[in-house]
């Protein structure tokens, strides 16, 4: 923990705005995760957890806690609208994976992740790699006009090209009823 907290300082020091939490597999499930956030946090850094949500985030102490501690959350999310698919990239086979990241994204709605900000962003975000099986779905999932940015992640362009990042989306509620 020592060596973690040492490379916040000196992230710290250089005036790093932003540090994302991705881990070697999920990063919610590291023992020391909420110590790492809530000190990322104490430096005046804003914390980007990239989580498949469906481990953690749906328990609303764990959820409460995380929004306290001022961290951004960027779910996994190739799709918002194939169960098979979602499950697919994955790898869950219980096709299980899909409905409990949906039941996280309701959690996290509820918590006030995806209220916008003074600065015009929101602290939910969607990580999404396209591919040619959910490519259908960028423009029902990712807004080209006047979009939500995630305090972390970059903006949409219209050009078609897709940086890397978490985007948020305005209608995450009615998508996901309409879906579920």
């Amino acid at each position: 923990m020592d060596d973690i907290k040492n490379v916040i300082d000196q992230l710290a020091d250089l005036k790093t705005h932003a540090i994302d939490f991705v881990g070697e597999g999920e990063p919610t499930i590291d023992k020391d995760f909420f110590e790492i956030v809530e000190y990322t946090a104490s430096k005046n850094i804003q914390a980007v957890v990239y989580t498949e949500a469906a481990t953690r985030l749906r328990n609303r102490d764990f959820v409460t806690r995380l929004y306290d501690s001022g961290a951004s959350v960027c779910p996994k999310c190739d799709s918002l609208y194939n169960e098979e698919y979602q499950n697919w990239v994955v790898g869950d086979k219980r096709g299980k994976y899909f409905r409990a990241r949906n039941e996280a994204l309701e959690l996290l709605m509820k918590c006030g992740f995806n209220s916008v900000q003074r600065d015009g962003t929101t602290r939910l975000g969607f990580d999404m790699v396209v591919s040619k099986k959910n490519f259908h779905e960028v423009e029902q999932t990712v807004p080209t006009e006047n979009p939500v940015r995630c305090a972390r992640g970059p903006r949409c362009t219209r050009n078609g090209n897709l940086p890397s990042g978490c985007y948020v989306f305005e209608s995450v509620k009615t998508n996901l009823k309409r879906h579920a």
